[in-house]
């Protein structure tokens, strides 16, 4: 009978034989490893469905030629119901199948996306070197050294009191 992984690593690391006096090679242990349920890896998965209402999310992916469908899965990025049907980047708690986490979404070079959402629940800042555009919940700040606005039509400023110097 052949070992399982904690079996045939704790075997090995002690130098101790099993009920039957055969010592397990290392062999054994990456025999074992290798049948096992778990990923040490990333995957490339799909996201097949959002629930927001019962905060639940599901993926679909591929593991040692099994095909894993609907599985409940946590996120580490933010989602949004355009994001489902795409692939993502699938990593495992504890190297779990049963536990996958979805890490980022995979695009392609070439994917020409028609609308792009970026969320957040307080404030947004995109920054480069000196100059940044800050997004609060009811402010736009743009700074930089030089800041130009340019339009081929109408070029439209507006707001209660519009300041210029």
């Amino acid at each position: 009978m052949k070992p399982t992984v904690e079996q045939a690593h704790t075997l090995l690391k002690s130098n101790v034989t099993d009920d039957c006096h055969k010592a397990y090679s290392l062999e054994d242990v990456l025999e074992a490893e290798s049948s096992s349920l778990l990923c040490p890896v990333p995957l490339e998965g799909v996201i097949d469905q959002i629930d927001f209402q019962n905060n639940e999310i599901r993926v679909n992916f591929i593991f040692r030629g099994k095909r894993y469908q609907s599985v409940q899965a946590r996120t580490q990025i933010s989602l949004n119901e355009v994001d489902q049907k795409k692939n993502c980047m699938l990593v495992f708690i504890g190297g779990n199948l049963d536990k996958p986490v979805i890490s980022g979404l995979l695009m392609d070079l070439d994917e020409s996306r028609s609308h792009t959402l970026i969320e957040s629940d307080q404030s947004i800042t995109i920054r480069s070197g000196a100059a940044e555009i800050i997004l609060d919940d009811d402010s736009v700040e743009i700074r930089g050294d030089f800041v130009s606005t340019e339009a081929s039509f109408v070029n439209k400023v507006s707001g209660g009191a519009v300041k210029i110097n």
